[in-house]
């Protein structure tokens, strides 16, 4: 019978018959000599990727905690994975000999139609071992678990199934074994003829099946087990007895069983691949490269990483107290935040209640325990895990702090019930002096940012809102929507990897045609896309912007999305810093931005560098490459507004290199180029008059600033022109409002 051609998987089958395709066909054919390519280190490194895995570490730690010590629970490592790489290494003889596959040697074992068992048997006992019984104990002691679970309770209703035939086939089942066909013929060996031990057999069993009807008929009626029957005749304590009796010589040989079950739990950790072993090794070179290498890389590898299994379990208890052996549970242990407890905090909290001053500069912080005060009214708890109970205490003590005017509460894990804190201090303390607000990375979603912006809709304290790195998503940013269109005095707002998306892009930008306090906004690492592009485009040619800061780093704008974005800077003349790094900008889109910003009059920084968390985010960096660096090359030669320009990593050649330090020699207005790129070789020379040209511009801007007039500034040193003009091109790059947001325990 021809069978369809799509059901094939081997193109040179689908002109056979089924039958045909069944005994001919590609796997079932001997591997050709320009296919056997695996040798010795092919097997090394097979077995060794395969050993590192979390099933080979639950096992030996199945084993510590099944009472073993660590040393013997690795002993029966050594024993299991030697037998088990004995048996691979036997079988897989087959295949590296004959270099044939595991099908053939089924069939030249139990025949054509008997290979199917095997595999028949594989998958039945892959389903008996993953579907096993789950005590449903959770939440009671030990005594109570002891007294009521499961097992004890009488069966419900619905689940008395078992008719006449199912007791047929369970004793029939049971019946056919050997040890039954051990009875009679040590009867017979004895001294008996057959029909003696026959009818032995029947009277024995006829005994039994009486006992077995008489304690059947308890459960029967009363549909309880037999830990219920043993206790209603033996008492609570009593019906310890016959299992104690029962088995005792077990636990006489517990160790030994224990280490029994060590053994073949490592021997069944992967013994059907003793079966299809000759699956890999028909591909070997030469018998031999097979053999050595499986029967010394099975043992030693499973040994490593059980070793290291057992060493990490044990460094648990010194650290959580604890030995946990479960590596998945150790994870969830070191992901587990645990707050700071309020005793860290308090020497904070009495320092604040009693309203002292802070430092002059940050060359001496006043450091506490959790927490550091620093100048500019800086009360930095970044990534001191207050928790949500340590917000409420912290606010009720900033109180009286006259101080403090810029709180940093990055990376506490404060969620919901802070955000309910901060939205009530805000709200009800009108004399506050904290105008900003650094609030990142502490599980703010939708609800969170409804309250806070309900506090922050009238408010006329909050200058600065950082956001970065909370789960806010399109639906939180209606709420910032909401409050940007009433609230007049919020100038700096930061939503740097929120989950805005282009659609929380859209939102934001309609609000803002209505807003005029608002000068910086971040949006770095949101998912915008060409879309988000043309929504900027569209709020530049509406004349409706008013930010002075528009950063949109590590997204997927492309060269399309800058072209759109470069079409509507045409049509403006505010925008003062540009962030544009790692957006997957190439030559087109250079072009695009050289072309819109030359006549900007306004622009002083352009930043088309590589953020830190691009591969992180799995974003792409820019790679304007030579012919993008021509067109900065044009911007920087007729442009003398901007002062800052960032091509990190760019694939800027030395080529590219060259005109950008060709363009400098007539710009005396640019103070900053970053050019560092990767695997790229360039001139030392070119770098050193590039470094001369920066300095020298940096030098004009102090004397213009420094001099205004002043007649004691002809009299000042290079040096301290050169100091002066590093401090202002500083503050190019770090603004006044980012530097209200240096934290002592944080980067940038």
């Amino acid at each position: 019978m021809k069978l369809p051609r799509w059901l094939y998987a081997d193109h040179l089958a689908k002109d056979f018959s089924g039958r045909e395709a069944f005994l001919r066909n590609e796997d079932l054919k001997p591997v050709e000599c320009e296919r056997r390519l695996w040798g010795p280190w092919n097997f090394v490194a097979f077995w060794l990727a395969d050993s590192i895995n979390i099933n080979t570490w639950m096992i030996i730690s199945s084993m510590v905690v099944g009472g073993l010590a660590w040393w013997e629970a690795w002993i029966c490592v050594w024993i299991g994975y030697t037998i088990l790489a004995i048996f691979i290494c036997l079988s897989g003889r087959i295949g590296a000999t004959y270099h044939i596959s595991f099908p053939v040697v089924s069939r030249s074992s139990f025949g054509l139609f008997g290979s199917f068992w095997p595999v028949l048997n594989r998958g039945f006992m892959a389903c008996v071992c993953w579907l096993y019984a789950d005590h449903l104990v959770k939440g009671l002691s030990g005594r109570e678990a002891f007294l009521k679970n499961e097992d004890l309770k009488p069966v419900e209703r619905e689940r008395r199934l078992w008719g006449p035939w199912n007791f047929v086939a369970f004793w029939l089942a049971d019946s056919i074994n050997i040890g039954t066909w051990m009875i009679i013929s040590n009867m017979v060996v004895g001294g008996l003829s057959w029909w003696e031990a026959w009818l032995c057999v029947w009277i024995g069993y006829i005994i039994v099946a009486i006992f077995i009807c008489l304690s059947g008929r308890i459960g029967a009626t009363y549909h309880i087990s037999f830990p219920v029957v043993s206790r209603s005749s033996f008492g609570l304590f009593g019906s310890f007895w016959p299992v104690l009796n029962r088995g005792f010589m077990a636990c006489v040989c517990l160790r030994g069983w224990a280490w029994m079950s060590g053994i073949m739990s490592c021997i069944s950790n992967f013994v059907t691949l003793i079966v299809n072993n000759p699956d890999f090794t028909r591909f070997a070179t030469r018998p031999s490269t097979a053999f050595w290498p499986q029967l010394l890389t099975i043992p030693l590898g499973f040994s490593v990483t059980s070793f290291v299994g057992v060493i990490v379990g044990s460094s648990s208890n010194v650290i959580f107290g604890q030995a946990i052996w479960n590596p998945l549970d150790l994870l969830g242990k070191f992901l587990d935040i645990v707050p700071c407890s309020l005793e860290e905090l308090k020497p904070l909290l009495e320092y604040l209640s009693l309203n002292k001053p802070g430092p002059y500069d940050d060359k001496q912080p006043i450091v506490f325990p959790r927490g550091t005060i620093m100048s500019g009214g800086r009360l930095d708890l970044c990534k001191q895990v207050l928790g949500p109970q340590g917000v409420q205490p912290l606010l009720d003590a900033m109180k009286y702090s006259s101080f403090v005017s810029r709180l940093l509460l990055g990376n506490n894990i404060v969620g919901l019930p802070g955000a309910k804190a901060i939205s009530q201090y805000i709200r009800f303390n009108s004399d506050s002096n904290i105008d900003t607000w650094y609030i990142a990375c502490n599980r703010f979603d939708s609800e969170c940012m409804s309250l806070l912006c309900d506090a922050l809709a009238t408010d006329s304290k909050v200058k600065a809102l950082w956001l970065k790195r909370n789960p806010i998503l399109a639906v939180g940013i209606v709420h910032i929507a909401r409050m940007l269109t009433t609230n007049t005095y919020l100038q700096t707002l930061d939503l740097l990897n929120t989950g805005l998306l282009d659609e929380g892009c859209e939102i934001l930008l309609n609000a803002l045609k209505v807003n005029h306090s608002l000068k910086h906004l971040y949006i770095d690492a949101n998912g915008l896309t060409v879309k988000s592009g043309r929504t900027i485009r569209l709020h530049f040619e509406q004349r409706h912007n008013h930010l002075e800061t528009l950063y949109m780093s590590c997204n997927a704008l492309g060269d399309v999305g800058i072209c759109e974005i470069a079409a509507g800077l045409k049509h403006d003349q505010r925008l003062k810093r540009l962030g544009l790094a790692s957006n997957c900008i190439g030559p087109d889109g250079a072009r695009a931005l050289a072309d819109a910003l030359i006549g900007h009059a306004a622009l002083q920084q352009l930043n088309l560098g590589f953020m830190k968390s691009t591969n992180l985010l799995g974003r792409l960096n820019n790679v304007i490459g030579d012919d993008g660096a021509a067109e900065i090359s044009r911007l920087i030669q007729f442009n003398h507004q901007i002062r800052s320009i960032d091509l990190t990593l760019n694939g800027i050649s030395q080529r590219g290199l060259t005109q950008l330090r060709d363009a400098l020699k007539t710009n005396r207005t640019l103070t900053t180029l970053k050019g560092l790129q990767f695997k790229q070789l360039h001139n030392k020379i070119i770098k050193e008059e590039i470094r001369t040209m920066i300095e020298a511009n940096q030098i004009e801007w102090a004397k213009e600033v420094l001099s205004n007039g002043t007649d004691d500034a002809s009299q000042l040193t290079k040096s301290v022109y050169l100091e002066k003009g590093q401090q202002l091109d500083h503050e190019i790059n770090f603004p006044e409002h980012i530097m209200e947001v240096i934290s002592h325990y944080r980067t940038l």
